[in-house]
Protein backbone atom coordinates (compact mmCIF):
# COMPACT_ATOMS: atom_id res chain seq x y z
CA UNK A 1 0.00 0.00 0.00
CA UNK A 2 1.11 3.60 -1.37
CA UNK A 3 -1.48 5.74 -0.34
CA UNK A 4 0.44 6.87 3.02
CA UNK A 5 3.89 7.69 1.72
CA UNK A 6 3.01 11.31 2.77
CA UNK A 7 3.12 10.48 6.38
CA UNK A 8 6.61 10.29 7.89
CA UNK A 9 6.15 7.73 10.64
CA UNK A 10 4.81 5.20 7.38
CA UNK A 11 6.64 2.08 7.26
CA UNK A 12 8.88 2.70 3.93
CA UNK A 13 7.68 6.13 3.50
CA UNK A 14 10.42 7.55 2.06
CA UNK A 15 11.18 4.52 -0.43
CA UNK A 16 7.30 5.01 -1.12
CA UNK A 17 7.91 8.34 -2.02
CA UNK A 18 10.72 7.93 -4.46
CA UNK A 19 8.93 4.79 -6.24
CA UNK A 20 6.19 7.54 -6.85
CA UNK A 21 8.46 10.48 -7.47
CA UNK A 22 10.73 8.81 -10.15
CA UNK A 23 6.94 7.40 -12.36
CA UNK A 24 8.29 4.01 -11.08
CA UNK A 25 4.52 3.55 -9.94
CA UNK A 26 1.87 5.63 -9.75
CA UNK A 27 -1.33 5.98 -8.05
CA UNK A 28 -3.23 8.25 -9.75
CA UNK A 29 -5.57 8.74 -12.76
CA UNK A 30 -6.09 5.55 -14.88
CA UNK A 31 -2.87 3.63 -12.50
CA UNK A 32 -3.43 0.16 -12.82
CA UNK A 33 -3.55 -1.76 -9.59
CA UNK A 34 0.32 -1.73 -8.06
CA UNK A 35 0.95 -5.39 -8.72
CA UNK A 36 0.15 -4.79 -12.59
CA UNK A 37 2.59 -1.78 -12.60
CA UNK A 38 5.23 -4.18 -10.41
CA UNK A 39 4.81 -6.81 -13.23
CA UNK A 40 4.97 -4.13 -16.23
CA UNK A 41 8.25 -2.85 -14.94
CA UNK A 42 9.70 -6.30 -15.05
CA UNK A 43 8.09 -7.98 -11.80
CA UNK A 44 9.06 -5.76 -8.98
CA UNK A 45 11.85 -4.29 -7.14
CA UNK A 46 12.76 -4.67 -3.72
CA UNK A 47 14.36 -1.69 -1.56
CA UNK A 48 16.19 -2.32 1.66
CA UNK A 49 16.91 0.34 4.13
CA UNK A 50 18.47 0.90 7.73
CA UNK A 51 20.22 3.23 9.25
CA UNK A 52 21.66 2.77 13.34
CA UNK A 53 20.60 6.42 13.72
CA UNK A 54 17.56 7.52 15.61
CA UNK A 55 14.46 8.59 13.65
CA UNK A 56 14.39 12.48 13.84
CA UNK A 57 18.35 12.90 14.88
CA UNK A 58 19.09 15.91 12.73
CA UNK A 59 21.69 14.69 11.13
CA UNK A 60 20.03 14.82 7.68
CA UNK A 61 20.01 10.93 7.09
CA UNK A 62 16.63 11.02 5.51
CA UNK A 63 17.58 13.45 2.65
CA UNK A 64 21.65 11.36 2.53
CA UNK A 65 19.13 8.36 2.39
CA UNK A 66 16.53 9.89 -0.32
CA UNK A 67 19.52 10.81 -2.60
CA UNK A 68 20.41 6.92 -2.82
CA UNK A 69 17.21 5.41 -3.32
CA UNK A 70 16.13 8.54 -6.01
CA UNK A 71 19.62 7.73 -7.79
CA UNK A 72 19.21 3.62 -7.67
CA UNK A 73 15.79 3.53 -8.61
CA UNK A 74 16.64 5.55 -11.36
CA UNK A 75 19.57 3.54 -12.27
CA UNK A 76 16.76 0.53 -12.48
CA UNK A 77 14.43 2.61 -14.38
CA UNK A 78 17.20 3.31 -17.07
CA UNK A 79 17.44 7.14 -15.47
CA UNK A 80 20.89 8.98 -14.64
CA UNK A 81 21.19 11.30 -11.96
CA UNK A 82 24.17 13.29 -11.83
CA UNK A 83 25.25 14.89 -7.94
CA UNK A 84 23.81 18.03 -9.26
CA UNK A 85 20.45 16.68 -9.07
CA UNK A 86 20.94 14.67 -6.17
CA UNK A 87 22.03 17.96 -4.10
Amino acid sequence: DLTDYCSPLAAGALVKTVLLFSGFVRLRGEAPPLEQQLIDAGGGLEVVTWSRLPTGSGLGTSSILAAAIIASVGAVHGVAYDKADLV
